[in-house]
């Protein structure tokens, strides 16, 4: 791999709490043993809340990305993020835009198709997220004709392997913000209808890690 490639990763997330998701899968793709080390450059962006968005357009094309990933969340309406993303698209040329699914907010294959979305993630976004950054550096690599759906249902075994953005210092609390997720586990057996964390199978942080990310988060914001 010679070239380096450019992901824009925009941090959409429940209104008033810091991206935790978007800061973690970027820290994970930036990993050191990535198999993507030296090869990516990664960009998060903050728009808050969907009205937002258009505020982060300009610096978006500015960084001029060749992937563009976003959760898909049920506080943020797809219109207005399809509209969004499909502008960026034309702006930026032929970007390749990734969504990991909301599992509360589902959209279909044919959606996302008809809104240019080149990959839907289901399950954990980590891994299948390295996988296309990957293959896109591989020689002969062609852009996919239509929506691909890629599933990770918990193959990251010990969750203490996913670099922490909380203990790194990479996260902040914007103005308004007043809330912050700190994440005990992943994946759960119950699969009720309405949650969205039973997409894979459940599995614990150390007990360790929680407790010392709540001291970094008061130790960054003690109010």
């Amino acid at each position: 791999m010679s070239r380096t490639l450019s992901a824009a990763i925009i941090a959409t997330t429940d209104i008033g709490k810091p991206s935790i998701n978007a800061e973690t899968l970027n820290r994970y793709i930036c990993r050191k043993d990535s198999p993507l080390s030296g090869h990516i450059r990664t960009k998060v962006f903050y728009p808050l809340s969907p009205d937002r968005l258009s505020d982060i357009s300009d610096e978006i094309c500015g960084f001029c990305p060749d992937v563009c990933f976003f959760y898909s969340h049920s506080s943020w309406p797809e219109n207005k993020m399809f509209s969004f993303l499909n502008e960026i698209k034309k702006r930026t040329g032929n970007v390749i835009l990734v969504s990991a699914r909301d599992t509360v907010c589902k959209f279909s294959k044919k959606t996302g198709t008809d809104n240019f979305i080149d990959y839907i993630l289901l399950g954990e976004s980590e891994r299948n997220f390295e996988k296309i950054l990957t293959n896109m550096l591989s020689p002969g690599y062609k852009k996919v004709e239509n929506t691909e759906v890629l599933e990770d249902f918990g193959t990251i075994e010990n969750l203490d392997d996913i670099p922490s953005p909380i203990l790194d210092g990479n996260f902040r609390i914007a103005p308004g913000q007043s809330k912050m997720q700190i994440y005990l586990s992943r994946g759960c057996h119950n699969k009720c209808s309405y949650c969205s964390v039973w997409e894979s199978k459940e599995r614990f942080y150390s007990k360790e890690r929680p407790l010392r990310e709540i001291k970094a988060v008061i130790e960054k914001y003690p109010s």
